[in-house]
């Protein structure tokens, strides 16, 4: 699906499929990125609908695309992203995914990337169920992530991965299932904890030694049922704030 060339606001996507989009070595299904640079998109509804490969996920290849700045205030409602290399790949602000499926992706099921105005940014994912990938936050600036009532189950790596936790990105984390995953649950690239905060979630990982990960700690799922990760994140951030 070819990128709006003008401004475009106001509008609704309902019950489209595209697929085998990739044009041999990447390509986006739905993508919502602004071709010039005074261009913006927003206040759009994009519903009903999915974006898969059926010949295999290439490297940059999203199902769902909203780069760069320009971009706000979008929902995506009941939407579908399987087999992809990154099912969706967000750098607007204000971006709302509800009851959307993302799995069997081959990089990550959603990448939440930092646009320009980064302190406008609020990602609000609500029952996100992924399946074979990780959420991953990869900013160069830090986004704001808001995960409410989300599943995140069975990821060969890792399920929720905070790539630059010193560069400015925070993390909410309520009433979310984190679950079946081989190696780590949580994941922080360095010891800061800083932007992160979270109750209400259920740990059940197939790697118990390591439901939670900082680059020097482990937390394992006895030491949440415990209070220990608890008491290492409140202690992290009034200490670092």
């Amino acid at each position: 699906m070819h990128q709006p060339e003008n401004t475009v606001h106001d509008f609704v996507l309902d019950s489209c499929i595209l697929y085998d989009y990739y044009g041999g070595a990447g390509g986006l299904g739905f993508d919502a990125t602004p071709e010039g640079a005074a261009d913006r998109i927003y206040n759009g509804v994009i519903r009903n609908c999915k974006a898969f490969l059926t010949a295999g996920a290439f490297d940059n290849c999203d199902g769902f695309a909203l780069g760069h700045d320009g971009v706000s205030d979008i929902l995506f409602y009941n939407c579908e992203t399987p087999a992809s290399a990154t099912d969706s790949t967000f750098s607007g602000a204000r971006i709302v995914l509800e009851r959307c499926s993302a799995h069997n992706s081959s990089t990550a099921a959603v990448q939440a990337l930092a646009g320009q105005r980064h302190d406008d940014q609020l990602r609000r994912i609500r029952q996100l169920l992924q399946r074979g990938a990780r959420f991953r936050l990869s900013p160069e600036q830090g986004v704001k992530a808001r995960l409410i009532n989300c599943t995140f189950h069975a990821c060969w790596n890792t399920n929720i991965w905070i790539e630059n936790s010193a560069g400015g990105s925070t993390l909410e984390l309520y009433n979310c299932i984190v679950a079946g995953g081989s190696n780590v649950g949580l994941s922080f690239d360095g010891d800061s904890i800083r932007g992160y905060t979270g109750d209400y979630n259920l740990f059940h990982m197939n790697a118990p030694d390591r439901a939670v990960a900082t680059s020097q700690y482990d937390f394992s799922l006895t030491q949440l049922q415990n209070g220990e990760w608890t008491a290492f994140s409140g202690r992290m951030r009034i200490r670092r704030s």
